[in-house]
């Protein structure tokens, strides 16, 4: 995908909001963008490492070649190394092992964050940390995610951007996957699926744009969050 559709892309499904400044002005905001996907299986999570590493973003170290591949605690606490993380796309699809972070290097020295947590047979949730990123970091980050989520869009159940982390992750589980109405301070963008749930209360003041079968709900350029 060029430079061009991704920057069409953001401009259409995330309301027009300029990735290249930071979450509220703020640089290293414990921002988040999660994903929520059906089906998730070890060719899927194939397909989705394999675009990553397309858009720059590599589950190997560029020198050491080694995958940094952790089981976590509760809210991401307790992390234990993965000492057998020869096949990484099994382990992260593979539900006996919970939650599952992965370090994904876009140089030797910096890294982001991937977090696979399965909520139910149906649905898992794959958590995209933003934190600590620094321009031009953050842009590189974001636009390798938007190639990998147009690519994966199908079975794609919701998503929800929140550069400033204004809420916990969870905060969204209910909305994306029942329906519900948000109780957490509303992010910059949120896509539910519009062919299972008509639309949630509480998204009256956000724009809505199409995007296949997600409806998104954007904040305006110039709107700030809910507290």
């Amino acid at each position: 995908m060029s430079r061009d559709s991704v920057e069409e892309i953001v401009r259409e499904v995330f309301g027009g909001l300029p990735f290249a400044t930071g979450a509220g002005g703020k640089e290293g905001a414990d921002g988040f963008f999660s994903w929520y996907l059906s089906d998730l299986t070890s060719q899927s999570i194939s397909r989705l490492l394999e675009s990553l590493e397309a858009a720059g973003l590599r589950a190997r170290h560029p020198l050491t070649g080694d995958i940094s591949l952790f089981r976590t605690g509760k809210d991401g606490g307790d992390a234990r190394l993965v000492r057998d993380a020869g096949d990484p796309a099994g382990i992260l699809a593979d539900p006996s092992h919970g939650e599952i972070a992965l370090h994904l290097w876009f140089a030797s020295d910096t890294f982001t964050i991937l977090r696979v947590r399965r909520l139910d047979d149906e649905t898992t949730v794959v958590v995209h940390e933003l934190s600590d990123l620094q321009e031009p970091e953050r842009e590189q980050v974001v636009a390798a995610l938007v190639r990998t989520l147009d690519q994966l869009r199908d079975s794609c159940r919701g998503f929800v951007l929140d550069r400033a982390g204004l809420s916990p992750h969870v905060a969204w589980d209910a909305v994306i996957c029942e329906g519900a109405s948000p109780t957490a301070p509303l992010p910059d963008s949120v896509a539910v699926d519009a062919t299972r749930f008509a639309q949630p209360s509480g998204f009256d003041t956000m724009a809505r744009t199409a995007y296949g079968h997600l409806m998104v709900f954007s904040r305006s350029r110039t709107e700030e969050p809910r507290p």
